[in-house]
């Protein structure tokens, strides 16, 4: 993915790497400084569970790095940071 496009939008970091498959590609990387393995598990549902509702771009795949905020964030928030940050065109970092 270093040819990806990296975008932060609050509590996430996305990488965005167009491809040509017909549906997208999540990976989410939770490393140890987001806490404990309980709060990663949980980081990881609540990201897995953002980006389906996000409908991200089918011909992209996606990796997702979350902070610690990214526990206590409200969903819809969530949700809003991972779409404004897969944008094609979103800011870069």
């Amino acid at each position: 993915m270093r040819a990806g496009v990296r975008t932060k939008s609050g509590p996430v970091t996305v990488i965005r790497l167009a491809t040509d498959l017909d549906h997208p590609r999540v990976g989410i990387v939770a490393g140890r400084r987001l806490g404990n393995a309980v709060t990663r598990n949980r980081v990881k549902r609540r990201i897995r569970a953002a980006a389906t509702e996000a409908n991200l771009d089918p011909a992209s795949d996606y990796v997702i790095v979350p902070t610690a905020a990214a526990a206590t964030v409200p969903f819809g928030d969530l949700v809003a940071a991972i779409v404004a940050a897969a944008r094609p065109n979103g800011r870069q970092t």
